[in-house]
């Protein structure tokens, strides 16, 4: 704790929710489908997205491999995470699903997958291991059952989300790979 008040190490914290610029932005209240709701399914700008934060140290993120992913398995996958800041810290390891390739019905934007915190001294680097279960890699058909199998996706690691506001926002950029399903 005395680290902590003394500034010597850095707290992390990251956005639950999703803050929009506007109620305007969203669909009418009535309105039950999931579409434009949620970081999952908004494809607007929000002021501030699911998943951001930043903390008085820096980390970069790279090297992301995965594994074959096939259909009902978990797919497993590392990234190196690197504290290139001056301070001690925590960051919050994040991966994603997103840009979804399907024949059919509504994708969502992306999907939080996985996450860990990543304890760092200033320079010092681990490679960080994560598994991606088969559930998240399936879509939700139109009778509610997630069952439908994209033809590919992309898979996302970073400190935040991969929307691009988080980017705008200062927000580390991350490293993504695109992943084709196999049967």
């Amino acid at each position: 704790m005395a680290d902590l008040l003394l500034g010597r190490h850095a707290p992390a914290g990251k956005l639950p929710v999703t803050f929009y610029c506007s109620s305007d932005d969203l669909p009418p209240f009535a309105d039950y489908a999931m579409e434009g709701r949620t970081h999952r399914w908004f494809r607007g700008e929000p002021a501030y997205p699911f998943g951001f934060g930043l903390g008085y140290t820096t980390f970069e993120f790279s090297d992301l491999e995965v594994g074959v992913a096939r259909h009902g398995r978990p797919l497993r996958g590392r990234v190196t995470v690197r504290n290139t800041g001056a301070r001690a810290g925590r960051e919050i390891a994040q991966v994603y699903v997103s840009g979804f390739v399907a024949d059919d019905g509504p994708v969502p934007v992306e999907n939080l997958a996985w996450f860990a915190p990543v304890d760092l001294d200033p320079g010092e680097e681990k490679r960080v291991a994560f598994t991606i279960p088969a559930a998240q890699m399936l879509l939700v058909d139109a009778q509610g059952r997630r069952n439908q199998r994209p033809a590919s996706f992309e898979v996302f690691a970073g400190g935040s989300s991969p929307h691009p506001r988080c980017r705008e926002l200062g927000a580390p950029a991350g490293c993504r790979v695109r992943v084709d399903l196999k049967s």
